[in-house]
């Protein structure tokens, strides 16, 4: 699976993306984590690329959206990969278009202090 996830201590969900990132898994860890993310405002969001091959060439990413009723309760959003992948991420997670703060790290330790 390309989407593993965890919740840690103080509202922290964390995400991580490997390999190739296709549609179906996108829609498994949203059907998984958005109850979570509902339920509760004040959450902070980590999603770490680890081996990450990009995302997947197959019909209905134009169907597929992040941007859904749980951003009302996600403050930030820190990215964690190497650089190489920085402009599609922000562009995938639509930074500057979302009410909440996103921003791209190198490092995992300083996107952890970020969040705060």
């Amino acid at each position: 699976m390309a989407i593993k996830w965890r919740t840690e201590a103080d509202n922290l969900m964390v995400y991580t993306v490997s390999a190739r990132l296709g549609i179906s898994e996108i829609d498994q860890a949203q059907e998984e984590t958005d109850p979570l993310l509902k339920v509760a405002k004040g959450w902070r969001v980590l999603v770490v690329l680890e081996n990450f091959a990009g995302w997947a060439k197959e019909e209905g990413w134009d169907k597929t959206s992040l941007v859904d009723e749980t951003d009302q309760n996600v403050d930030r959003m820190a990215l964690v990969g190497p650089i190489e992948w920085r402009d599609q991420a922000e562009m995938f997670t639509l930074k500057g278009l979302r009410p909440l703060e996103i921003e791209y790290f190198t490092d995992e330790d300083a996107a952890r202090a970020w969040l705060g």
